[in-house]
């Protein structure tokens, strides 16, 4: 028998089901949530849907670790400059969580004097990257404190070295982001929750810093630095004012470039419950907000239009309009020289009480081309860029340049995750939640478009091919999945027909086998396509590994109505969302798996693993446990035993 041909031998296109179903259900989400705001007319509307965002938020990532009242830092040296110093200061953010930071103070300034917290975006260099440094030199040359925070997993926060060489052994930023973020979500926690607890704590110094004046206390960055500063704007009500970068968007515009978040900008749940990037930007109102972007970058100026028009409209019903600014600077993704001068004049207007020249509203130095948006605005006519940028050794603050190799015993994002996952209890109910969810069961219509070829729907939109091949004897009849799916009857014929003597066999394809790649990483690798997809799920409280079993699950099914008795076998990550299948099922009579973890825990346990971003489901670690009691030793490599249901 030959596999499949393309869309399934000319009966059904496949190749977009996956994405097409995430972006339905996402359309449905957003029609919703622009509805329910669409209703909000007064001040207290807005106050209690935003309240209830918050609550939301905290819960979908696990809730914030306990937070310090009082910061401890370490001063390790200090830059003299003539308008300004820069102490290098090693902060504990939290208990025994070391933070590398440069705090910029002004030297002519009268005190105590505003301040800014200055989040970084995905640089390497963090703090010390050269267009960072020359917005914090720009504000505390205007008379502000500044403090730059290094984000983990850049700067002097890399997490995993190799303490002996210091050769990185998972990659800086968004990759290491991604490898932490995967055994967080697996726990049942956000990465994020680490992200918002350091500019929490790192805004609490900053406050208590005697030469600041912590009723004037603003937050910018841009990129993944903006994305901190706007769950900061969102989260704390210590905020004046501030000025998230080159971040704020629409969810569904950045649906549609088929690109990734990073972890911390992937939130369990975010689309299903409404929370967009307006709305974390809506936690300053009626507070001065600026909204900096840039007219060609990849998060969609689109979207961030129509982020600016809704906020408007809160802003409007406090009679605060005049408050809120939408800055575009021209060109692409980055904080450019453009958007540091206007984020300069933004606090030194809402922050020292100056004059300056800064239009209110929709502010657009982007040419007509680019962005016909209000009317062109020169900010930055004989404006040079400040002078003065710093090799990233002038400005660090540990002997070695790392964290982890001056200070070993500093707890990273890993150790927090475990510690974290101990003390959750498990939920017995959570595999039966991921996998059958709110799905609509069809009733199983299956179509034989050959011998032996089938296929049926498993849910509205998707289609599920099957093949099943003749066996000798009255074995059972063995449903296997594997990662080539229905293609290993033809690149592995010798399995096949080892399996044969045994049995009729049902070889399978879950969804998102098929699917065309949207963008151009590795198909199943980090950031590629299933990996894009399954964030997307999990911002819709799904997940394609309970996708996929759900699929298994009605494939199994369908094996009960054709066989008196029915075995599992399965492989990797296919072999997984068939065991969570055959758990549910209950009348399977044996399984057969290989390739799957020692133990679920070890996701969490241990530091170093090879994460399959395709299995990355919220809360999966502490679910799985009721199944390794319930399918007794299936999790082990080459196990072989009966598949009990739940109880």
């Amino acid at each position: 028998m030959k596999p499949f041909g393309p869309y399934l031998d000319g009966y059904h296109d496949i190749a977009d089901q996956l994405a097409t179903h995430l972006r339905d259900r996402a359309a449905a989400a957003f029609a919703r949530t622009d509805q329910e705001k669409a209703a909000i007319a007064t001040p207290e509307a807005f106050e209690a849907r935003r309240a209830r965002l918050r609550a939301r938020m905290l819960e979908s990532i696990g809730g914030l670790p306990d937070l310090p009242t009082t910061v401890q830092a370490t001063a390790t040296g200090r830059l003299e400059h003539p308008a300004f110093t820069i102490d290098k200061l090693l902060l504990e953010t939290l208990p025994g969580v070391l933070a590398t930071a440069n705090l910029y103070l002004p030297r002519h300034a009268e005190t105590p004097f505003p301040a800014v917290l200055f989040l970084c975006g995905h640089a390497r260099a963090a703090k010390a990257y050269p267009p960072y440094q020359r917005v914090c030199r720009a504000l505390a040359e205007a008379g502000m404190a500044v403090l730059a925070l290094d984000p983990v997993g850049q700067g002097e926060r890399l997490q995993y070295l190799d303490p002996q060489t210091g050769a990185e052994r998972v990659g800086w930023g968004t990759t290491e982001h991604s490898y932490a973020g995967f055994q967080c979500t697996v726990a049942g926690f956000g990465i994020a929750r680490y992200f918002i607890a350091d500019a929490m704590a790192a805004l609490t110094y900053l406050a208590a810093r005697p030469e600041v004046d912590p009723s004037r206390l603003g937050v910018t960055g841009n990129s993944g630095g903006g994305t901190q500063a706007s769950y900061l704007i969102f989260l704390d009500e210590r905020l004046a004012c501030g000025a998230p970068c080159t971040y704020i968007t629409g969810r569904r515009d950045y649906m549609a470039t088929g690109q990734p978040h990073d972890a911390e900008q992937n939130i369990w749940q975010a689309i299903e419950m409404g929370l967009d990037y307006d709305d974390l930007a809506s936690g300053l109102a009626p507070k001065p907000l600026l909204l900096g972007a840039a007219a060609s970058d990849f998060f969609c100026i689109e979207g961030t239009v129509a982020a600016y028009d809704h906020l408007r409209r809160m802003y409007a019903l406090y009679g605060r309009a005049q408050d809120l600014y939408l800055a575009v600077a021209p060109g692409t993704h980055g904080f450019s020289d453009v958007l540091r001068e206007l984020v300069v004049r933004f606090f030194a207007r809402h922050l020292l009480g100056e004059a300056v020249d800064l239009p209110r509203g929709i502010v657009s130095c982007a040419g007509a081309d680019e962005s016909p948006l209000g009317e062109a605005f020169d900010c930055t006519a004989g404006k040079a860029a400040p002078a003065g940028d710093r090799p990233p050794e002038d400005l660090q603050v540990t002997d070695r340049g790392q964290v982890v190799l001056d200070h070993p015993q500093a707890k990273t994002v890993f150790d927090l995750n475990l510690a974290a996952w101990r003390q959750r209890p498990g939920a017995p109910d959570a595999i039966r939640r991921a996998v059958l969810a709110d799905r609509p069961r069809l009733p199983l219509w299956v179509r034989e478009i050959a011998q032996g070829k089938r296929y049926m729907f498993t849910e509205p939109g998707i289609a599920v091919p099957m093949l099943l091949l003749p066996g000798q004897g009255d074995g059972a009849l063995q449903v296997v999945a594997w990662p080539q799916g229905t293609a290993g009857v033809e690149s592995r014929r010798d399995d096949v027909a080892a399996l044969c003597l045994r049995g009729p066999l049902l070889l399978f394809d879950a969804r998102g086998a098929h699917q065309r790649p949207i963008n151009g990483r590795p198909f199943s690798g980090q950031h590629g396509t299933l990996h894009k997809l399954n964030l997307d799920a999990m911002m819709l409280g799904d997940s394609l590994l309970g996708m996929r079993a759900f699929d298994a699950l009605r494939v199994l099914e369908y094996a009960h109505r054709i066989a008196p008795r029915v075995e599992v076998a399965g492989e990797g990550g296919a072999g997984l969302a068939l065991l969570l299948a055959a758990y549910l099922d209950g009348g399977v009579v044996r399984g057969r798996f290989t390739g799957l973890p020692r133990s679920w825990a070890e996701w969490v346990q241990e530091r170093y693993l090879e994460p399959d971003y395709t299995l990355e489901a919220f809360g999966l670690v502490s679910a799985a446990q009721g199944l390794c009691a319930g399918a007794s030793g299936l999790q082990s490599q080459g196990s072989s035993a009966p598949v009990a249901g739940p109880a």
